[in-house]
């Protein structure tokens, strides 16, 4: 009897999970478009302070690079004048997403 009522569960079980793939087989998934992107490195400078620097360099990627999707500071350097802080360098890595 225990026996009987295993194999009916297990046939049950089976045909609740063929179904279950006839579903997911059948319904429509939306289509995956794989990005490229490429990474540029660029160095941009200010007199005021290093989120300067860094607005400047986004904003004359923004201006060459289409599709911008990020950036990361590699380094932070100054110069110096006087003995007081002249310039304020960054270098950047953009990455930006190519079109097509």
């Amino acid at each position: 009897m225990v026996d009987e009522a295993l194999a009916r569960f297990l046939l049950d079980s089976t045909d609740a999970l063929e179904s279950v793939n006839r579903t997911i087989s059948s319904a429509t998934l939306p289509e995956r478009h794989m990005s490229v992107a490429k990474v540029t490195e660029i160095v941009a400078s200010s007199p005021k302070s290093f989120d300067d620097a860094i607005a400047v360099g986004l904003k004359r990627a923004n201006k060459t690079l289409k599709g911008v999707s990020g950036a990361w500071v590699k380094s932070m350097k100054i110069e110096m004048k006087d003995g007081k802080v002249s310039t304020y360098r960054v270098a950047m890595k953009i990455t930006f997403v190519l079109e097509g």
